[in-house]
């Protein structure tokens, strides 16, 4: 036997007639979603953009987000810029440390309060991921 709702309609037919309108948006929602993030003008704005940022700072507060190996770890600036942490660099920098992003570069340089100067390849990901639609 059939179920109606209040209004008489049947629920059965109303599902159906609601899964043949949500799954072709879905798939053309996915598939928008996998040419953006595919597409070399999308992947060059991206890389570039952040290419071009520039900051120096002091560290004012590290934190974690939670106790174990692939927690969520940042640095706060004293301009309030945050920065996502290896563990490996997490580890090793403290309060008072300095950071720097220089325009036109891929690198960050950390210079610790005992001397030592680290750098990190940011935007090794953008730039693999670049590289690798170019040469398509």
């Amino acid at each position: 036997m059939r179920s109606k709702n209040n209004s008489g309609i049947d629920e059965n037919v109303l599902r159906k007639s609601i899964w043949k309108v949500a799954i072709p948006i879905i798939i053309i929602g996915i598939l928008m979603t996998y040419y953006q993030i595919n597409s070399v003008d999308h992947v060059q704005e991206e890389y570039f953009k952040r290419r071009q940022k520039e900051f120096k700072g002091e560290i004012i507060k590290l934190k974690e987000e939670g106790d174990f190996s692939r927690a969520n770890r940042y640095l706060l600036l004293d301009n309030y810029h945050k920065i996502l942490l290896t563990e490996y660099l997490f580890d090793r920098l403290s309060i008072g440390d300095s950071v720097e992003k220089i325009k036109d570069s891929d690198s960050l340089i950390f210079r610790l309060k005992n001397g030592q100067v680290m750098i990190l390849d940011d935007l090794k990901f953008y730039r693999d991921k670049y590289e690798k639609l170019i040469l398509k």
